[in-house]
């Protein structure tokens, strides 16, 4: 299950004494209003073909201290290759189907796939997807904070899951 997550804010215990409860709740809910507006311009920004994937997204307390807003989980488990895009995949996908009583198999070319499309005019029709190829990200999330924070200062609010945390 890929899950796509950004920060919008990690309070640092090192401040803990600077600020008494009253403001630390406040200075979160502030934050709690940032990370939805964040939210709401990602849900604009991202693709729409069947919304499972506008659906999905939320603003999560990853811990008490840290507010994330994320996409994907079990409704969406395509939106970090959404995100950022995918590298090629090469692999062979095989198909096996009973017909008249009889059992077939058909192997398909390397790194392609057969998918049922899920929207669209030929919507419920079969295609052959190829993997073998990458995929470039649409930074339907990444654009939103752009977008909230401003071009430039965007890099100082933005804390990438799994990176340098970056505090303000």
């Amino acid at each position: 299950m890929a899950v796509v997550k950004y920060e919008t804010f990690s309070y640092d215990r090192r401040y803990k004494g600077m600020y008494t409860p009253e403001v630390r709740r406040r200075i979160i809910k502030g934050a709690k209003l940032l990370a939805e507006k964040v939210l709401a311009q990602a849900v604009e920004n991202a693709p729409i073909c069947t919304g499972k994937l506008r659906a999905s997204g939320k603003v999560a307390l990853a811990t008490e201290k840290v507010i994330v807003v994320q996409f994907g989980g079990k409704g969406a488990p395509y939106a970090k290759e959404v995100e950022e895009g995918r590298p090629g995949r090469v692999f062979t996908h095989t198909t096996t189907y009973e017909r008249n009583g009889k059992i077939i198999s058909y192997e398909h070319p390397e790194g392609h796939v057969p998918l049922r499309l899920p929207c669209g005019p030929a919507a419920g029709e079969w295609r052959r997807y190829d993997f073998s190829n990458p995929s470039q990200g649409r930074w339907y999330l990444r654009d939103a904070y752009r977008t909230v924070f401003g071009a430039k200062d965007y890099k100082a609010a933005i804390v990438k899951a799994g990176q340098t945390k970056i505090r303000f």
